[in-house]
């Protein structure tokens, strides 16, 4: 990659530095989705053993993994439950930085792969592939989108390890296959239907498989995916910032509805509110995310109230 150190391509290494800065401080900025919550939920706080047992553990199982290691290596916050995507999203631009530098001279021929990278020669019809924010957004956010992203990203620039990332892309992300589904269509192109069926597809299908042998076994309903931050994710950071100034060390105890349920326990890892106690009996405090907040009883004060967000004590 020589080449892609000369000044023509300065243009490139700019662009997709300041594509990684916007995904860095999304991911460092924006507030914890409903989404990522329920991913945290399920799929991080559950003990190891649990967690490949639980049901809809397939659609997690990737990030879920990768997201333990890093929450326990930087702590629980958004960010260190997002970093795998993060991450992901590094690899993605690089291997567009990769790809996009290639030139005619560079390229080794593999069977028929030789001229399916021609259009490389023309970087600019990969410009899209950074700046589209449905992409970049992807890795911002907890989920397994991103990884797979990242994932077929790899496939296309090593193609010699084509199976193990589209297997890997597969198993991050089961929910939306059509990702490695158009790459391997790709290479079967390129590389004839059955040599590619051979080297590629059955390869991949066999890793996803062995990945997900003992989650798909449970079911389950899959984990969402956002690309993006609701005001409602908003309103229950302002209303978790009011719990955390009204309650002090003496034990508290707090109510969820079931759409809150999730993101107050992960606030309640995330500050070490051990006071914070989520009983539902009696209690002191009651957080409400939801279109149609209940009615909230006359012996109640309202602390918040904003987008379906509902703090009452």
């Amino acid at each position: 990659m020589k080449q892609a150190f000369t000044k023509s391509n300065s243009w490139l290494f700019l662009l997709v530095a300041a594509v990684f800065v916007v995904i860095v401080w999304q991911a460092a900025t924006l507030p914890l989705t409903a989404a990522e919550a329920d991913v945290w939920y399920r799929f991080v706080r559950p003990k190891l053993a649990s967690f490949f047992l639980a049901p809809g553990a397939w659609s997690g199982l990737l990030y879920g993994l990768l997201a333990k290691r890093t929450i326990g290596l930087f702590r629980l916050s958004e960010f260190s439950l997002r970093l795998p995507g993060v991450l992901a999203g590094g690899v993605y631009l690089a291997s567009f930085v990769k790809l996009a530098s290639f030139r005619k001279t560079d390229m080794a021929p593999v069977g028929k792969l030789g001229s399916f990278r021609k259009i490389i020669r023309y970087r600019w019809l990969l410009l899209p592939l950074a700046v589209v924010p449905v992409w970049t957004h992807w890795f911002s956010f907890a989920g397994g989108l991103g990884l797979a992203l990242g994932f077929c990203a790899l496939a296309f620039c090593y193609s010699r390890f084509a199976a193990l990332w589209l297997g890997l892309a597969l198993a991050a992300a089961p929910q939306f296959g059509f990702v490695p589904l158009i790459l391997a269509a790709a290479f079967l192109a390129a590389w004839g239907f059955w040599r590619g069926m051979e080297r590629v597809v059955m390869p991949a299908i066999t890793v996803a498989f062995i990945l997900l042998l003992i989650p798909l076994s449970h079911g389950g309903s899959p984990v969402a995916s956002d690309s993006h931050s609701s005001p409602a994710d908003f309103a229950v950071r302002s209303a978790v910032g009011i719990l955390r100034r009204e309650t002090a060390t003496s034990p508290v105890r707090i109510a969820a509805g079931p759409s809150a349920e999730a993101s107050l326990a992960f606030y309640r890892e995330r500050y070490r509110r051990r006071n914070w106690l989520l009983d539902a009996r009696d209690p002191q405090y009651f957080l409400w995310i939801g279109a149609s907040p209940p009615a909230v009883s006359p012996d109640r004060t309202i602390l918040f109230q904003q987008a379906g967000v509902v703090l009452a004590r």
